[in-house]
């Protein structure tokens, strides 16, 4: 079965994958329920997570990248979630994050 996705979020992750490549990141849905969200991940290490959401309609895109984190009380470190965003921004955040630099 596919993603149950609202159809802005899905056109996004295809356009991210036609920029970054087919294989630059895997879906790490912890967010299923949610037709608005969604999140992506390195391939090689999905601890390094950028979940995506948009506003209802697609009128609007947020985002946040998480990181593994160093202590114990939680698993990863966010980086703030960058609310209003555009795609441009987030697809410099996830030539960044998903690749390291």
């Amino acid at each position: 079965m596919g993603l149950v996705k609202d159809e802005a979020l899905l056109a996004i992750l295809g356009q991210l994958r036609r920029d970054l490549g087919a294989d630059a990141f895997v879906i790490e849905d912890h967010w299923e329920a949610d037709s608005n969200a969604i999140g992506i991940a390195r391939p090689e290490d999905r601890r390094y997570l950028i979940y995506v959401s948009i506003w209802p309609s697609g009128s609007g895109l947020s985002f946040e990248c998480e990181s593994p984190s160093e202590g114990a009380d939680i698993p990863y470190e966010p980086s703030g979630m960058i609310d209003c965003s555009t795609y441009a921004q987030l697809l410099v955040a996830a030539r960044e994050h998903l690749f390291g630099g």
